[in-house]
């Protein structure tokens, strides 16, 4: 069977996900985290961040930024996390993105989120488009509560543990939509490429080696 991709921050929402959810989340269930956490996403912080990327430590930066979960109870995340999608994604959805997926929907292809967002905004995300299948990075837990540690990261492993999926359920991946440059060799799985980019990214498409006849480039 064909498997169809489907990347969620920046491919199907204009969003950071993660980011944008905890900010949701804090604000409306723990106000000095919210403070806190939104102080790390000031132009002074920013700079910072930038430095720590360039240097290598950008997953350094996301652990931390992740961190701030620490504590909070899994059952309250997972109904902030409905609502955030319900209340806050929907103003930020990449109209021409869904459009094909609820194409795809409607002819009966399966379809698989896969994102390195965590666990309890992509399991929402699939929920509220009726997706059965998705992959995101999970999150550890004990007694109920997040530890602030991440279990398993779907970061730069994307193409691999969807390989591993398609392989095991015989799906072949069809078709890949992504704006994500990181899903590169997943794209280069693909039977057709989808890449969704800004004008400010076209270039670095233009010089991937990607199969022209294959790919689309979807401006957004």
């Amino acid at each position: 069977m064909k498997l169809a991709v489907f990347d969620i921050c920046g491919t199907l929402y204009a969003s950071n996900t993660t980011y944008d959810f905890m900010l949701f989340y804090f604000q409306h269930n723990n106000p000095k985290k919210y403070s806190h956490f939104k102080r790390c996403f000031s132009l002074p912080a920013k700079v910072l961040w930038k430095f720590a990327s360039l240097a290598g430590s950008s997953k350094s930066v996301r652990n931390y930024l992740i961190g701030f979960i620490k504590n909070e109870l899994v059952i309250e995340v997972e109904r902030e996390a409905e609502r955030f999608v319900t209340e806050m994604l929907a103003s930020k959805k990449i109209a021409q993105v869904h459009d094909r997926l609820e194409s795809l929907k409607q002819q009966q292809t399966p379809i698989m989120l896969a994102s390195a967002s965590i666990e309890p905004v992509v399991k929402a995300i699939a929920k509220r488009l009726d997706i059965p299948y998705f992959m995101a990075t999970t999150l550890s837990a004990q007694e109920d509560r997040y530890t602030g540690n991440i279990k398993s990261d779907l970061e730069g492993n994307k193409h691999l543990e969807i390989a591993t999926f398609a392989r095991v359920n015989n799906f072949s991946i069809f078709e890949v939509f992504t704006d994500n440059k990181e899903d590169l060799a997943l794209l280069q799985m693909a039977d057709r490429a989808h890449v969704v980019t800004s004008s400010a990214n076209l270039a670095f498409w233009k010089d991937a080696k990607l199969d022209v006849e294959k790919t689309e480039i979807i401006n957004k």
